[in-house]
């Protein structure tokens, strides 16, 4: 049965007039269409206010985070259009079947984990900083907001820490870009090469396992059974394209920010609750992952909107972050904003297991920059923004000035993180 969708409008949250004011886009939709269908990539519903996102978010009966070759072809069932990539466990499955997946987590990324790795972070951190220290410049992007989250998350892993630069690089373009860019379609070849670096490190740490956590993952079990390669391989390639662009993609945008706002500097290095506080409100106003997608599950209505089984939808998380209805003056960023109901990490069952880790990585990285270079100063005529901001809206580059100072003298960093405590 053919079913009518309406309101159509022409949109595509890929399209260079998005990137250019992404924010400005979904405020003018929020006012004036707020749910719709759109054509683009294949058809798809864009919902843009808060509630209606949240609701979706919370409603896995009706709106499923599978992959279904029927909707929208095959690919990483998250993304509009769909892109080629190994299953995501646990996002890419629904209840029951997710909860075995999400165990196995839980452990690795709770709040007490994440403390543990801390100092190790901070390392990390002040190891980078000292590679560019002495010279007075630097691309905050390339040389440090990729590198951190990237290095940390190949080693923490126990994947060759070799790999770290290529890995930050290739998940930086991958979300940079739309399907079909060049520049796309070369990190999406390399993310295969990368997959075949996990499979062989998920291989060789079944028969000799480390102090590493693909080492623990592949010890655990999935419905009474030891987990397969595959499954292992889904996990451990969630974890990356969770972990490493989106949290740069944060920094950047931050640090571009209190570049042009340095009366706050001094309280953020001294007030470490103050710190946490910030870091929701930057999530919220800048949120690094701008939109993800569902499909229906069967026919069904929402919100006056007609859907058809395997309907694609678009849950705008950048745009429910900024809606009036949700939040006082939605586009002011406001550091002592608090209470903060952002949906940056989503809500529901699928709220980003990740969630910890990442705000740590990026509080430090938030540290390094404002204690080692305290008076630096973002080129802003030279930045250059994502050229798509559908899926992450972020920087390329962010060229950077600053007083050169010595170094530390950090040795390089221990390439394990060991499990943390986890066992």
């Amino acid at each position: 049965m053919t079913i009518q969708h309406t309101p159509t409008i022409e949109f595509d949250h890929h399209s260079a007039e998005v990137a250019q004011d992404p924010a400005g886009s979904y405020a003018r939709l929020r006012e004036q269409c707020p749910a719709f269908w759109t054509e683009s990539h294949g058809g798809y519903w864009v919902f843009t206010r808060y509630d209606e996102v949240a609701e979706i978010l919370n409603d896995d009966a009706r709106f499923s985070s599978a992959r279904r070759s029927d909707a929208g072809g095959d690919g990483s069932a998250v993304s509009i259009p769909k892109r080629p990539a190994v299953p995501q466990y646990p996002i890419e499955l629904d209840p029951p079947e997710m909860f075995s997946f999400r165990r196995i987590l839980n452990p690795l990324l709770s709040p007490a984990a994440g403390e543990r790795l801390r100092p190790a972070i901070q390392q990390r951190v002040s190891w980078l900083v000292d590679r560019f220290v002495e010279r007075g410049q630097c691309d905050l992007v390339s040389d440090l907001v990729s590198p951190v989250p990237a290095s940390v998350t190949v080693d923490w892993l126990g994947l060759p820490h070799d790999t770290w630069h290529q890995m930050g690089m290739t998940m930086h373009n991958i979300i940079a870009r739309a399907p079909g860019d060049p520049v796309w379609a070369r990190a999406s070849s390399d993310l295969v090469d990368l997959y075949d670096v996990m499979r062989s490190t998920i291989a060789a740490r079944k028969t000799e396992p480390r102090d590493d956590v693909i080492s623990y993952i592949v010890q655990q079990e999935i419905d009474g059974q030891l987990i397969t390669n595959d499954d292992a391989l889904s996990v451990v390639a969630l974890l990356i394209a969770g972990g490493v662009g989106t949290t740069s993609s944060l920094s950047a945008q931050s640090l571009v920010w209190l570049s042009q706002h340095r009366d706050c500097h001094q309280r953020l290095l001294s007030d470490s609750r103050f710190l946490r506080v910030a870091t929701e409100e930057f999530l919220r106003y800048f949120a690094p992952v701008q939109a993800l997608a569902r499909t229906t599950r069967g026919d069904t209505e929402f919100h006056g909107c007609p859907m058809a089984d395997a309907d694609r939808l678009l849950v705008a998380f950048g745009s429910a972050n900024r809606d009036s209805r949700a939040f006082d003056d939605p586009d002011e960023l406001q550091l002592d904003r608090f209470p903060n109901r952002h949906l940056s990490f989503g809500v529901g069952v699928h709220r980003c297991a990740g969630s910890n880790l990442a705000r740590i990585i990026f509080q430090e990285v938030i540290r390094g920059v404002l204690t080692r270079l305290p008076d630096y100063r973002v080129d802003t005529t030279a930045l250059e923004p994502y050229p798509s901001q559908g899926l992450s809206s972020g920087w390329q580059s962010v060229p950077t000035m600053f007083t050169p100072t010595r170094p530390l003298g950090i040795d390089s960093p221990a390439t394990t993180f060991g499990l943390a405590g986890v066992k």
